[in-house]
């Protein structure tokens, strides 16, 4: 099959690790759709957390079975598309959320929800990472659809699981994050609670997808972030780099920063950002953006051992 993607931004005419290491998930990822989405078609067009976040979690899954990560570096992509899901649901069940079919909902979540029906199937009759469980699941059902994928689960998976997930997928009232944790504690996986030591970045996050329509895309450096010009940003549009959020540097005082952007939302008035050159943008906010703020002080983690375990193809 012939991939092909495009890259924007002034950034990457500037060779470094983290560049590489976004261009090699971006390639695993869309390898990993010759066989989602061209080998084995998927007929139900309203579920993209099958395709998008298969492809996530599949590419994950390759990067850390080839070394080209190690077992610590999986398990903190995995923490960050739990803390980004869970950002995403804002609080409310999988099924509520209108942004399970857009932006990058689909992905985060998709991949953590299928880590979790994996985790479930390795912790139950046989030892199936997910190269495994989706290959015989391909095998079984070359045109796939949420619908066959959870009649699979139930074959390779014990009732209360089965029940468990039905429970994350349909119920209108289980905030997501209560159904997923319930479906990983049943596999035996722990989350553990670690002081967070990246809360700029959240809030960075957390702020930029408001502005972005869900969307969000920067390089984080030593004194700043820089954006990466997403055409579908509102306020922080083109290339700026930006180290503080209402007069408070977000690389050495991020608890103030983001206490100072969360009430400006709550006020309905609009956050101010400053770029290492003085530049000031103004970015409306409202209410809305305050539920799931990222100023708290502790973060959920996944055991790298625990991670590496499943994800590790055998």
């Amino acid at each position: 099959g012939l991939v092909r993607f495009g890259i924007s931004g002034n950034n990457w005419l500037t060779a470094s690790a983290q560049n590489d290491q976004t261009l090699r998930f971006t390639l695993a990822h869309e390898l990993a759709h010759i066989w989602n989405s061209k080998t084995f078609k998927a007929v139900d067009d309203k579920a993209p957390w099958l395709h998008e976040g298969n492809a996530e979690l599949l590419s994950l899954s390759a990067m850390l079975s080839l070394k080209m990560i190690d077992a610590t570096a999986a398990s903190a992509r995995l923490s960050n598309s739990f803390q980004q899901c869970l950002s995403f649901a804002q609080g409310a069940a999988w099924s509520a959320s209108p942004n399970r079919r857009g932006g990058r909902m689909p992905y985060e979540c998709g991949q953590l929800i299928q880590f979790v029906m994996v985790a479930n199937a390795y912790a139950g009759k046989s030892k199936l990472n997910p190269m495994h469980f989706w290959r015989d699941y391909w095998k079984a059902h070359p045109a796939h659809s949420e619908t066959t994928l959870r009649q699979f689960f139930t074959k390779v998976a014990d009732a209360a699981a089965v029940e468990k997930l039905n429970t994350l997928l349909d119920s209108p009232n289980t905030p997501l994050a209560a159904a997923l944790t319930e479906l990983l504690q049943h596999a035996g996986l722990a989350l553990n609670e670690q002081p967070v030591d990246d809360l700029n970045t959240a809030v960075f996050i957390h702020l930029m997808r408001h502005d972005c329509a869900g969307r969000n895309g920067f390089w984080t450096h030593d004194d700043h972030f820089l954006t990466e010009g997403l055409p579908s940003c509102k306020s922080l549009k083109g290339d700026l780099k930006i180290n503080a959020i209402e007069g408070h540097n977000l690389f050495t005082d991020a608890a103030k920063a983001a206490l100072a952007a969360k009430e400006k939302c709550l006020a309905g008035q609009a956050v101010t950002f400053a770029t290492i050159d003085g530049v000031k943008i103004e970015m409306p906010c409202t209410p809305d953006a305050t539920k799931n703020f990222p100023t708290g002080t502790t973060l959920s983690k996944f055991d790298s051992k625990q991670v590496a375990a499943i994800l590790r193809a055998q």
